[in-house]
């Protein structure tokens, strides 16, 4: 039973901050019905691709958390027609670790879009449902130079 009241398809489509936010709560939601304490999800690229490595959730001893559930979910879908983009979003039941990994990769694309070009990076989003919040960790990998120039 999710406690989160949906938003008109328009309203959501126009604001995807309004989406990710809704979909924040309803995973937490469900997070901590299960049992979490917290679920990560961990990723890394490096020459122009990049994914999500893995998914895990944690009960407060320790102990994994089933993520074989499924979750209500905000999605957007986009099509080319009429020699325009057009989305729109619509509720889904989806399974939980998919939109765990769905909802962490769009989050990192917008706050580090590129972080899979050229030397890559990796990082963390971390689901803590006791406080509520979701956490980005992430590390840019870059190659360093040293010029040194020398006259014999």
């Amino acid at each position: 039973m999710n406690h989160i009241q949906p938003l008109p398809a328009l309203e959501l489509a126009l604001q995807p901050t309004t989406r990710m936010e809704q979909n924040k709560a309803l995973l937490l939601e469900t997070l901590k019905a299960a049992g979490a304490v917290h679920a990560t999800v961990s990723y890394s690229g490096g020459g122009d691709e990049g994914s999500a490595e893995s998914v895990e959730a944690r009960g407060v001893d320790g102990t994994p958390i089933d993520l074989s559930g499924s979750v209500s979910q905000f999605v957007e879908h986009s099509h080319y027609a009429d020699g325009r983009w057009q989305s729109a979003v619509a509720e889904e039941e989806r399974p939980l670790d998919d939109a765990l990994l769905d909802f962490a990769m769009e989050a990192v694309d917008a706050h580090h879009g590129g972080w899979e070009n050229n030397d890559g990076g990796a990082g963390e989003v971390i689901f803590d449902c006791t406080s509520g919040s979701v956490r980005l960790e992430h590390r840019d990998y870059y190659t360093e130079s040293i010029y040194t120039e020398t006259t014999l």
